[in-house]
C-alpha cells in the first residue's frame, strides 16, 4: 500500500467531526478500560486497512476515524494519568 496522503482545506474539519461522532458514541457508553481502547483502536485501524484494500474508501474511513477516536481517548487517559486527575474532577 503507497497511497498518498492530500489534505484539501476543509478535510481536517470533516474527519475531526467524524473522530468526535466516534468519541461521543464511546463516552455514551461509559467508561472503558485503557487496554479495551487500544485493542479496539487496533482492530478498528485494521478493518480500515482491510476495507482500503477492498476498495471501500467510505467504509475505511469510518474505521479510521474510530481507530482515531480510540488513540484520542487513550491520549486523554493517559493525560489524565500523568497529571494524576481524578476521573471526576472536570477540568476547565
Amino acid at each position: 500500500m503507497s497511497e498518498k496522503v492530500r489534505v484539501q482545506t476543509g478535510d481536517i474539519d470533516t474527519v475531526l467531526n467524524d473522530v468526535w461522532r466516534h468519541v461521543q458514541e464511546r463516552m455514551r457508553r461509559g467508561s472503558e478500560d485503557i487496554n479495551v481502547l487500544l485493542d479496539d483502536g487496533e482492530s478498528a485501524l485494521n478493518d480500515a486497512i482491510e476495507k482500503l484494500e477492498a476498495g471501500d474508501l467510505r467504509a475505511a474511513s469510518d474505521c479510521a476515524a474510530s481507530a482515531a477516536s480510540c488513540a484520542l481517548l487513550v491520549a486523554l487517559a493517559m493525560h489524565r494519568m500523568a497529571e494524576d486527575v481524578p476521573a471526576k474532577k472536570e477540568m476547565n
